[in-house]
């Protein structure tokens, strides 16, 4: 997260390249990185890339202050602002009155029994997909929970049933996971134009994933108007 303010105090961090600062999203394993740079720093540490400073808050009480109580003094950082055209002006991306009327749109997907339903979708695929399994066999877990997670957010989201559908969705995902591992969305919005392969790669893949979740919204809106549809 980004602070409206200038701070005057740092907190403590890793040096880094002079110039460049520190690039933990190209290290091999950015999330050991982290994990043991909040280990050897504290609750709040900070590392410079580039000519930006990035702030980690590893205390819950710290989490809480820039979420919940003194949510209002910031904003989402620049990465985040960075992708509104890769996720779009939803949840993850928007501030302001924009987030706060999705916030209340989305709100009734969280009252206690909508919650409950999903308990028991995840519960009936979990079992679902284990009874699937059969002793002495090698199988990937990877593969086997991606298809579980696909299968759960489509009940849960659009109250449809992917079954084998979800493979349609799998190679798109895994492409994006790639698309933007190495720290592509730090790079700024307009160099998504540019008729590079990894970014042409990128955008293809978005617009599946779009006709791909279209899809599922025509679907839905279909069940609702014929009732008793399978």
């Amino acid at each position: 997260m980004q602070t409206m303010s200038t701070r005057r105090t740092l907190p403590p961090g890793p040096k880094g390249n002079l110039l460049a600062g520190s690039f933990p999203l190209a290290a091999r394993d950015p999330l050991a990185l982290y994990t043991e740079w909040s280990r050897e720093f504290g609750d709040i540490f900070y590392y410079r890339s580039g000519f930006r400073r990035i702030y980690f808050l590893n205390h819950p009480d710290l989490v809480e202050q820039l979420l919940v109580t003194q949510a209002q003094k910031f904003k989402k950082d620049w990465v985040l602002r960075n992708a509104r055209w890769l996720f779009g002006n939803g949840l993850l991306t928007a501030e302001g009155a924009a987030w706060k009327r999705q916030r209340r749109f989305s709100q009734p997907m969280f009252h206690r029994e909508r919650i409950t339903s999903y308990a028991e979708t995840m519960t009936a695929y979990t079992q679902e997909m284990m009874a699937g399994w059969h002793a002495g066999e090698t199988r990937s877990l990877h593969k086997d929970m991606q298809q579980l997670s696909l299968r759960i957010a489509a009940k849960s989201l659009f109250g449809i049933d992917l079954g084998d559908e979800t493979g349609k969705f799998k190679q798109p995902l895994n492409d994006l996971t790639k698309s933007i591992s190495g720290g592509r969305l730090l790079l700024p919005a307009f160099l998504r134009f540019l008729p590079l392969p990894g970014l042409s790669r990128l955008r293809r893949v978005v617009s599946q994933l779009d006709r791909l979740v279209f899809e599922l919204r025509r679907r839905r809106k279909w069940h609702e108007r014929t009732p008793g549809a399978g």
